[in-house]
């Protein structure tokens, strides 16, 4: 009878013990998974940051080539008003001078647009999937019989705000300094 005693308690205790392993792998793996799709996050938030800059740089590009543009313009219309013999074919010259080259940052501008869109998308994907991984982690921290050892090795809930929150500080973006 006794050995009958210690043998159920050496099964049971083997038994608990594969039990509190398993569930301590299981602990850390959703941990990690949680810690990698925060890692997706925050580079996906830095390649947004970075299309916005890179966003910021066309558009000052482009009205800087505007800019130049329209004084050649006015400095042409100015240096053609100069000659009188001229003034009867000055609308036509003035419509040639006028026309705008193809302005390949307006096409850069249009790609960035379209590259901060899917950026966005990614964003929102990954961002469903970490909230996803941070509840079912919560979810095994709060239930029982997990919870044990949560509590041993303490294991917490992850906050979601705490993972949502941590945003980038944005710089100055159309300032004079480079």
């Amino acid at each position: 009878m006794k050995i009958v005693i210690i043998a159920l308690l050496i099964i049971g205790i083997f038994y608990l013990s594969k039990y509190w392993i398993k569930t301590f792998n299981i602990f850390q793996e959703l941990k990690t998974h949680c810690d990698k799709l925060m890692g997706n996050v925050n580079s996906i938030k830095q390649q947004r940051l970075d299309n916005i800059y890179a966003l910021a740089e066309s558009v000052k590009r482009y009205n800087l080539h505007e800019y130049n543009t329209l004084l050649e313009i006015i400095k042409t219309r100015g240096d053609l008003q100069k000659f009188p013999e001229l003034k009867s074919i000055l609308p036509s010259i003035n419509a040639l001078v006028e026309q705008y080259p193809n302005l390949k940052s307006n096409e850069m501008f249009n790609r960035l647009m379209g590259k901060d869109s899917l950026i966005e998308n990614s964003l929102k994907e990954e961002r469903f999937l970490l909230n996803k991984a941070l509840r079912e982690y919560n979810q095994f921290v709060r239930q029982f019989p997990s919870n044990m050892v949560a509590i041993v090795h303490q294991f917490k809930e992850l906050d979601y705000t705490k993972f949502v929150q941590e945003e980038y500080a944005p710089k100055e973006i159309f300032g004079t300094d480079n």
